[in-house]
């Protein structure tokens, strides 16, 4: 990790680099003069170089160097190869490359020249067809050129940490705020029904879109109210009665549910009923806790039956289940067991139990001993601390016990005074904003620079629970944080570890970062003909997404970054094994399927599956391996009625690659129109018409190859050899000229450029990480987390450590107060 309090040490190595810099001649040279921790080679001399203005700053002269290779070597390159097409208003997919005369001005354009780069580097620009082409030399020259000149950073001089923007948050971070302060399961942004979150960079965590809009504001107030009165409970008589919703179970299955209850005598209901009309009854057992406590027939009809039970305080499990035995006919062997509630009555005495969400906020009532202030101070600091993730301010606490009291005095009851401060406390600035204090500025670094400061710990702690939980910190990272320690790396990286391994970290980072990399968000948008697919259903969709992300879980908890793309394993529950033609614990999973299998292909769409919501890790076969063969990705990238090279191609590369293809120019025809008459052509030969457009080719090149290498694999993800009676070839030849044959192969060579994809990724988790996009300066830490975990294959868990452990991440410029 670059530390700012060791960069001292690299400041007479940076006045070296500046002469080194100023004598380098061509892109080579330039190249190994970017010190990258290896040593620094010297460069040839220079002729021009002595017409480079002298600057105090490497970075500067550097900059410099570039332009001055841009104007006298880079621009005739660019007019000789380039701006045939790419001049004035005519320009070829709108980009004029005359433009740009400055390096400042190609780096306010980086996503226009990260693409010109990519298709210059692998020959996809100048289209092949042009009568003059630039060689591999000249190829290598004008790419690397451009890549320094947008990326070129002097990683050891001592640059500032970018800002981030102060921001709200978003509508999952405070559904999971309010559900981790209250122990609740209340979503307010959707019983609400707050304003949609604008992506930037990619995701909905970035500072720069998380405003605040007048709107916004109203539903925040909406939700405080709302959340309030889930929370308190004002009637407690009202919960001497408890229901929990029913149910349906095959045989054998078991259904539950929980109460958490007050000591003493309760009355157990539910109403049951197996079956329509029939002349047979089935067995069935409850269980409280474990123990049986009856064992009965249950009629044709519902009947409400009862059970009275002596329980201890804290939660109880009620249990019925279907017993699957002899009785069961084959006329009734596919009905259901229905349970349509579940009830409690009690205790017979004393008082019941507050829900835990009220006792995770009113930890103190007055009593004899105890005044109505010092029990409301008690409740006001433990709610402000928790829901401002910091100690709460002392006079805060004063002024808001006395507003408790001032109600109290007037007749409020004590709890409706401390649902009015949940309301004041959701509404506040300080709960629904990212807030950041300064920092003490440590001693080692001051003298060096004295505008970066560390992270505050209680900000720290905030930045680690909002990047793996998208969440409020839990108690253990305020204490570390109180104490200090969690500014210390083996305390951070022990908390990631112990962070990872919480099942928050599913909702947090599986969910919202890998969710919105691999934009299994869309799944529920997706339209898919369900004439031509009939299995596919909201279960299914369901399923697709659970799978991905359970992988991604398994593989953050304990595997390497390039499993991703080649793990022989995955999740599935029957309905998935089913579409992958997998067996489910050793059965086929059409038996597990309930419903008539007279008609299969129809039955599916409203039939279901015994054990649907259990998933398993099952072995795949050697037709599929890693996210790009799962049945999410692959409807992802698909269209309603048939596969979609083109979007599978361009997913790879925006995910995996990193090196996205331009949008498709104006006015180019739709693939099914460039096929005209081509109702008999495989979808291969369509592509080959539709890439006869020479403003389509270029780009085509680059995606069709890697779509087709999936082309085994349908609109939903099942595996074929034919696709409408035709054979599927699924060759292909990547822009740089290796080849393959099937989605195996194709993976292969994927899999050779793991660098390019782990830093890829790394880019993509920092930028979710931080909140904000990445500067040039960035890259520097880019390349440190690579080094950083290259010895352990890119595992997942040491990349999430070097990013937290990272600069941006721990060090901030102060703000002014």
């Amino acid at each position: 990790m670059l530390k700012i309090q060791l960069r001292a040490d690299f400041l007479v190595l940076s006045r070296a680099l500046t002469a080194i810099v100023l004598s380098c001649f061509t892109l080579a040279a330039l190249n190994s003069c970017l010190f990258a921790g290896d040593d620094v080679q010297s460069p040839s001399p220079d002729p021009a170089a002595d017409q480079v203005p002298s600057e105090s700053s490497a970075e500067k002269l550097t900059d410099e160097l570039l332009q001055h290779q841009m104007m006298h070597d880079i621009k005739p390159l660019m007019q000789q190869y380039c701006f045939d097409c790419h001049t004035g208003s005519s320009a070829e997919a709108g980009v004029d490359l005359t433009i740009y005369e400055s390096i400042d001005a190609i780096r306010n354009s980086s996503s226009v020249w990260n693409q010109v780069r990519g298709l210059i580097k692998i020959g996809a620009m100048p289209p092949p067809e042009e009568a003059e082409m630039p060689d591999d030399a000249t190829r290598e020259k004008l790419s690397g050129w451009i890549d320094q000149a947008l990326h070129y950073v002097d990683c050891e001089q001592c640059s500032a940490p970018a800002i981030v923007t102060v921001r709200r948050l978003n509508a999952v971070e405070y559904d999971h705020a309010v559900a981790d302060l209250f122990s609740t399961d209340l979503r307010p942004s959707q019983a609400i029904g707050f304003v949609t979150d604008e992506v930037g960079n990619g995701f909905d965590n970035q500072g720069e879109t998380l405003t605040l809009s007048p709107l916004a504001i109203e539903k925040y107030l909406e939700a405080a109210t709302l959340v309030s009165e889930e929370v308190i409970s004002e009637n407690r008589g009202s919960l001497r009665n408890q229901s929990r919703e029913g149910g349906s179970l095959e045989r054998g299955d078991t259904f539950a549910v929980e109460f958490d209850l007050a000591a003493g005598e309760y009355e157990f209901s539910s109403g049951i009923e197996f079956g329509f009309n029939q002349d047979f009854s089935v067995d069935a057992e409850v269980r409280i806790d474990g123990e049986l406590i009856d064992s009965f027939e249950v009629a044709p009809r519902r009947k409400n039956y009862k059970w009275k039970r002596e329980v201890t305080e804290g939660l109880h499990r009620f249990e019925v289940k279907f017993i699957d035995n002899e009785k069961i006919s084959e006329g009734g062997s596919r009905r259901r067991l229905r349970i349509d509630h579940v009830n409690t009555k009690g205790p017979s005495q004393g008082e019941p139990r507050y829900p835990v969400s009220h006792r995770s906020v009113v930890i103190a009532y007055p009593t004899d001993e105890v005044s109505v202030e010092d029990a409301a101070t008690q409740v006001v600091r433990n709610l402000f601390t928790r829901a401002y993730r910091r100690p709460a301010d002392d006079d805060a606490v004063e002024a808001n016990a006395k507003i408790i009291v001032q109600e109290v005095n007037e007749g409020t009851a004590y709890v409706t005074a401390i649902k009015h401060l949940i309301e004041r406390t959701l509404a506040s600035p300080e709960f629904f904003f990212r807030l950041e204090r300064n920092s003490g500025l440590p001693a080692n670094i001051e003298r060096l620079q004295a505008d970066v400061q560390y992270v505050e710990a209680y900000d720290l702690a905030s930045r680690l629970s909002f990047m793996l939980w998208s969440s409020i910190p839990d108690d253990e990272l305020l204490r570390l944080a109180g104490d200090g320690s969690l500014l210390d790396e083996k305390v951070l990286r022990q908390q990631v570890d112990r962070m990872i391994d919480d099942p928050r970290a599913y909702k947090g980072l599986v969910q919202q970062f890998f969710g919105q990399w691999l934009g299994l968000r869309n799944l529920d948008s997706i339209q898919v003909d369900q004439d031509r697919f009939p299995s596919y259903n909201i279960e299914l969709v369901n399923a697709m997404r659970r799978e991905t992300e359970m992988f991604c879980d398994h593989i953050l908890k304990s595997g390497k970054l390039i499993d991703l793309l080649s793990a022989d394993y995955t999740y599935a529950n029957p309905r998935l094994a089913e579409l992958y033609q997998l067996q489910f614990e050793g059965k086929d999973a059409l038996e597990l399927y309930v419903g008539s299998t007279r008609n299969r292909e129809r039955a599916t769409r409203n039939g279901s599956y015994r054990d649907e919501s259990k998933f398993i890790q099952v072995s795949l076969d050697d037709k599929r391996r890693g996210l790009l063969t799962q049945a999410s990705i692959l409807t992802l990238t698909s269209n309603p009625t048939r596969t979609s090279p083109v979007k599978r191609g361009k997913w790879v590369l925006e995910n995996i690659v990193g090196d996205p293809p331009p949008p498709a120019p104006p006015g180019v025809p739709a693939l099914e129109d460039s096929a005209k008459d081509g109702s008999n052509m495989s979808l291969r030969e369509q592509l080959e018409l539709h890439r006869a457009d020479a403003s389509c080719a270029s780009c085509h090149k680059v995606m069709d190859p890697i779509g087709l290498g999936l082309e085994n694999f349908n609109t939903i993800g099942q595996f074929r050899e034919k696709d409408q009676g035709l054979p599927i070839d699924a060759a292909g030849q990547l822009a740089d000229g290796r080849e393959f044959v099937g989605s195996g192969a194709l993976l292969q060579l994927l899999l050779a450029d793991e660098e390019k994809f782990a830093r890829h990724f790394i880019t993509k988790l920092l930028t979710f990480s931080l909140g904000r996009g990445l500067v040039r300066e960035d890259s520097c830490t880019v390349d440190v987390i690579l080094r950083q975990t290259t010895d352990s294959n890119f595992a997942l868990r040491d990349i999430v450590k070097s990013i937290v452990c990272s600069d941006p991440f721990r060090y901030r410029l102060p703000s002014e107060e």
